[in-house]
C-alpha cells in the first residue's frame, strides 16, 4: 500500500496531477472490464433497483475517490511523501469516528489499535518537523475524502457487486480527471 506513493510523486510530477488521476482510474476500469466480463456469466442478473443501486454507488464512490485523490495529488506536489503517506492514513481514525454517527457499533478495543497504528505510522512516515503546511492540509483533505469514501463503500457494497461497483467508480474517477488533463496538455513522451 505506501509503496505507491513514490512512484505517484514521480507520476505527478512528470504527468501533472489530473493526468495521472486520469491515467490511473482508466487503467483501473480496463483491468476489471474482463474480470467482469468472465464472471458474468456465473452471475444472476441484477434487477433494475439493483442496477440503479450499483450506479448510484458506483459513481457516487468515483466523485469522492476522484476529489480525494486530486486533494493527494496536490498536497504531494508541496510535501513529503512521508508526511502525505501519514497524513493519508487518518482514515484509520476517522473511519470508526464518523462511523459512530452513521450508527456503527465500534468495540473499544478498536480504539487502542487505532492508537497503535497511528502511533506506528507517525514514526515510520513522519520525520523532522511536524507542521502543517499548505500540502499538508490537502493530504489531510484527502483523507477526509478517503474517509467517506470507505463508508460509502460500506454502504453499497453489500447491495451490489464490488468488482462492477469498483469498475464504475474508477470510470467516474476518470471521465472527471479528463477536464483537467486537457488543460495541463499532457505529451505522450511523458
Amino acid at each position: 500500500w505506501g509503496s505507491a506513493f513514490v512512484a505517484q510523486s514521480a507520476g505527478i510530477g512528470r504527468l501533472g496531477p489530473w493526468t495521472y488521476n486520469c491515467i490511473k482510474n482508466f487503467l483501473g476500469t480496463f483491468a476489471l472490464l474482463p474480470v467482469i466480463s468472465l464472471r458474468g456469466s456465473r452471475q444472476a442478473p441484477l434487477s433494475t433497483p439493483g442496477k440503479k443501486t450499483l450506479w448510484k454507488g458506483g459513481i457516487l464512490c468515483g466523485i469522492i475517490l476522484c476529489a480525494a485523490s486530486m486533494f493527494q495529488n496536490y498536497g504531494i506536489m508541496y510535501t513529503s511523501v512521508g508526511k502525505a503517506g501519514f497524513l493519508t492514513t487518518l482514515y484509520v481514525l476517522m473511519v470508526p469516528l464518523f462511523g459512530i454517527f452513521s450508527g456503527h457499533h465500534v468495540r473499544p478495543r478498536l480504539w487502542g489499535c487505532v492508537l497503535i497504528t497511528l502511533l506506528g505510522l507517525y514514526f515510520l512516515s513522519v520525520q523532522g518537523s511536524f507542521t502543517l503546511a499548505r500540502g499538508d492540509t490537502l493530504v489531510l483533505i484527502c483523507s477526509l475524502g478517503f474517509t467517506f469514501h470507505i463508508l460509502i463503500i460500506d454502504r453499497y457494497a453489500p447491495q451490489v457487486d464490488g468488482i462492477q461497483l469498483s469498475c464504475i467508480q474508477f470510470l467516474t474517477a476518470a471521465v472527471l480527471s479528463v477536464p483537467g488533463m486537457i488543460l495541463e496538455n499532457p505529451g505522450w513522451a511523458d
